[in-house]
């Protein structure tokens, strides 16, 4: 793609003497006109020359973006079926209708969701239990961030990093959790006698548990507030990075 801009910038800056010639054969067609006339003209190609130039060079721009786009698709699209491998179909269905319950563009969804479920299998968990947990992390993210106006991204950070143990920054979502507050959690869940890669998982468990049971209000208020300009915008934005992604796909091999 940059081959193909730049043969485009230097025709027309290096090679304008065909553009001059033409452009110098309305000169003397001319010269019957005023000196100011002709003044003109000059200022008036040079302007023309400068506006070609400026249009390729945001064509070159845009069309960087678009392929920098379709390679992060393809880079999260090679890490999701590597964590997801076996069950990459039902897995690519639920993150699909994740991004169309939760205006989350199809890369967006399926990054959010690997990344939970790549330490959740760290962890010990199989990779069907992996997914439902992750999915449900990043609808319960959606929510959070929708509620107290944070990018679904950030909320889902938070949220993993809790399951992992970081619970600081749950005050982010208006959430506290203790430890005391899990291990009672995992004492009624008669978990509290396990170990290691276990006892890991139970407390991830629990700790998604225990915010849920803190995310009453927040629960459901991206259906709630569909129609506030900050989720119609979020709706727009998931919809261009598709469109996107799409184009950049396209534009790969010309820029491999």
């Amino acid at each position: 793609m940059a081959n193909v801009i730049g043969e485009l910038v230097y025709k027309i800056t290096g090679d304008a003497s065909q553009l001059n010639s033409s452009l110098n054969k309305t000169d003397t067609a001319t010269k019957t006109a005023s000196k100011g006339f002709l003044s003109l003209d000059k200022v008036i190609k040079a302007t023309i020359i400068g506006a070609l130039v400026g249009a390729a060079l945001k064509l070159k721009d845009f069309g960087e973006k678009l392929i920098n786009v379709g390679s992060d698709a393809e880079e999260t699209a090679n890490k999701f079926n590597a964590v997801f491998s076996g069950i990459q179909s039902t897995a690519t269905e639920a993150t699909a209708e994740l991004a169309k319950a939760y205006r989350l563009s199809n890369t967006e969804s399926q990054k959010l969701t690997a990344n939970t479920a790549d330490l959740l299998i760290g962890l010990g968990a199989q990779k069907d239990a992996a997914l439902d947990l992750s999915i449900a992390v990043q609808q319960l993210a959606a929510d959070q961030g929708s509620f107290n106006d944070l990018p679904t991204a950030q909320a889902s950070q938070v949220i993993t990093k809790a399951l992992l143990g970081e619970r600081e920054g749950l005050v982010a979502l208006n959430i506290k959790i203790s430890e005391a507050a899990v291990q009672s959690e995992l004492l009624l869940q008669g978990k509290d006698k396990l170990t290691g890669a276990s006892l890991l998982q139970a407390k991830a468990e629990a700790t998604y548990k225990l915010i849920l049971d803190q995310s009453v209000n927040a629960i459901g208020d991206v259906e709630r507030s569909s129609d506030s300009l900050a989720n119609k915008r979020k709706e727009q934005l998931a919809a261009e990075e598709n469109a996107a992604a799409r184009a950049g796909k396209f534009l790969q091999p010309l820029a491999k």
